[in-house]
């Protein structure tokens, strides 16, 4: 008599070790919090682009040419929300924590890369 139980185990076995190759294959998401309030919040550049300055300590952990803030554009995913929530900050004034990627070279324009905005009340 044939049995599919064999052939359940190896499928198993076999969707188990896809599943573990490819959660071990993901890219690693290094980011740096800074917290503190907006100081300076800048558009343009002749781009859809915005960048932010905290009253914290600069930070920049991808090593990126220009350290004065943090920027993201419209090419990034969530800069839409990125923005809002820095408007929403900014206008009042509570305090954010900016969400900075670390990876090497992980820059916007030669600016630290914005990955997440929080806010805190």
């Amino acid at each position: 008599m044939y049995s599919a139980r064999p052939i359940l185990l190896r499928s198993f076995v076999g969707a188990f070790a896809l599943l573990a190759t490819l959660h071990l294959t993901q890219p690693a998401h290094a980011e740096v919090y800074i917290n503190g309030t907006i100081k300076v919040l800048r558009t343009g550049w002749n781009s859809d682009a915005f960048g932010i300055e905290v009253n914290a300590p600069q930070q920049n952990p991808a090593n990126c040419p220009n350290n004065i803030g943090y920027v993201s554009d419209s090419n990034q995913p969530g800069y839409k929300t990125f923005y809002a929530a820095a408007i929403a900050a900014y206008q009042t004034g509570l305090p954010i924590s900016v969400v900075v990627d670390s990876n090497s070279g992980a820059c916007v324009g030669g600016w630290p890369k914005i990955i997440g905005i929080n806010l805190s009340r």
